[in-house]
């Protein structure tokens, strides 16, 4: 909800219908994790979901510091 105030409900909703979503990220090798301990960036990251519709839908972002 947007400009939300204290009568309204907040609402859920399903934004795609995947099956999967997965995260990948690359530093010096791609993984499935990133520390979260203030590090540095990574240099990119991968989005993969599977859609039943489309099937597999894969895209990399390059992420700069």
């Amino acid at each position: 909800v947007l400009d939300r105030t204290q009568q309204s409900q907040p609402r859920r909703r399903k934004l795609l219908a995947a099956e999967r979503i997965n995260l990948r990220f690359y530093g010096e090798e791609w993984g499935s994790v990133w520390p979260a301990s203030g590090g540095p960036l990574p240099r990119a990251v991968e989005a993969s979901a599977y859609l039943p519709a489309l099937g597999e839908l894969r895209r990399v972002f390059s992420v700069r510091p």
